[in-house]
């Protein structure tokens, strides 16, 4: 039975209690309380989980119970124990808040996959209930399905931050993700456009007829223009789809020839600001103008939330197609995954930075105008031309003589 003590050392103002677990050990604990009352509360819940123990009916359920009832007794309060779905619903709302739309949606997809993956009974259990084992369910079932490594390392994201958020605030003792194994990935990369491939796609995307010789009805004409001026975005101003196509004229400044918005995916919302390229600003002056300042200037692609994205990135890969420009695909996808092309539209920012790149500019500069945060984040965008690299290796000087073959 379980009994009540003083600190023997007299060190201690708390109350201890003292109990013999069911395969007879002597435990002697802290109740972590002065007031005799809510240390007999204490040892009162402890006294219940060893007798349900003892006969083998201590399940979680009857573990919580005791344990609510032991807290409203000290507190006078009733405990709420957080569910999984309650804690991930909180944590999405957060970072509605504090991040963008782009990220929210993403984190928000994952979520609702992972709590069906859960299903009802188990999503609505207590937060601190969560174990490894069913993170790593998931995590297989996504690669079963033929998820690429790198989309499921995305998935765990934010599952892990949740969590860890909430080992932080002592909703539970400690995140379960430490115990689930993370497929490594395969890093695949974009590739910067040649020259070539940029003249055949602005070619493409100037004509007026179609590939039967046919004149291009004014919708497709249209299309093509406001897709030109997105690749023309893309390639003098390093910009994303999403922000190309969210791009108002309100965010152009002819007078001090720059643009300037605020990145989709800045966690700062904050302003980037790009000098207008003379070429890009060549063509921005040729468009039709618009009256109101928060027209688009892709008015046709203008105002595609990033939920619906994936089309837009899906006609742009058809685009190239009709342009003749190999995707390069990269390893084959079984199940639902899908193909990674190593070509797309993120190649043209992939392009302007390696041209600035191989002109010289510096990788810091260069983050500053991509608005990458990281020096290493910029240095995944860079891929330098051959005759760069050879001009890099040239600068090493001689130090033998010159060498002829035997």
């Amino acid at each position: 039975m379980a009994s009540l003590h003083r600190d023997p050392r007299g060190k201690s103002p708390f109350w201890y209690v003292s109990f013999r677990t069911p395969d007879g050990r002597q435990c002697f604990r802290s109740t972590k309380e002065t007031e005799r009352r809510k240390a007999e509360a204490f040892a009162v819940a402890i006294e219940a989980s060893l007798g349900k123990a003892k006969f083998g009916s201590l399940t979680e359920t009857a573990a919580r119970t005791i344990l609510a009832d032991l807290y409203q007794k000290v507190s006078g309060q009733a405990l709420h124990f957080t569910t999984i779905q309650e804690w991930f619903q909180s944590c999405l709302n957060r970072v509605q808040k504090l991040r963008g739309k782009t990220t929210h949606d993403r984190y928000k997809a994952v979520t609702e996959q992972f709590l069906r993956f859960l299903g009802p009974v188990r999503a609505k259990a207590p937060l601190e209930s969560l174990h490894a084992d069913e993170i790593q369910r998931f995590t297989d079932s996504r690669l079963t399905e033929g998820r690429s490594a790198k989309t499921v390392q995305n998935d765990l994201k934010p599952i892990g931050k949740f969590l860890k958020d909430a080992e932080r605030k002592g909703l539970i003792l400690r995140t379960p993700m430490g115990n689930v194994e993370i497929p490594e990935a395969m890093g695949e990369t974009r590739d910067p456009f040649s020259e070539s491939e940029l003249s055949a796609l602005l070619s493409h995307l100037s004509a007026k007829i179609d590939a039967a010789d046919k004149a291009l009805a004014a919708s497709d004409r249209n299309n093509r223009r406001d897709w030109k001026t997105a690749v023309n975005l893309g390639l003098y101003a390093g910009m994303r789809l999403g922000d190309c196509t969210n791009l108002r004229w309100s965010n152009v400044d002819f007078g001090r020839k720059q643009i300037r918005f605020v990145p989709e995916k800045s966690r700062k919302k904050e302003e980037l600001v790009i000098p207008m390229h003379p070429d890009l600003e060549s063509y921005l002056l040729s468009l039709p103008s618009s009256d109101k300042a928060e027209s688009y200037l892709c008015p046709t692609l203008g105002g595609a939330e990033a939920g619906h994205r994936a089309s837009l990135s899906r006609n742009f890969g058809r685009i190239l197609e009709r342009a003749g420009i190999d995707r390069r695909a990269g390893r084959g996808k079984v199940g639902k995954g899908r193909v990674f092309n190593r070509l797309g539209f993120h190649s043209l920012r992939h392009t302007f930075n390696s041209m600035m790149a191989d002109a010289g500019v510096s990788i810091e500069l260069r983050a500053k105008l991509t608005g990458h945060t990281t020096l290493a984040m910029n240095d995944r965008y860079t891929h330098l031309a051959d005759a760069t690299k050879r001009r890099a290796i040239e600068t090493i000087p001689s130090l033998s003589k010159p060498q002829t073959a035997v």
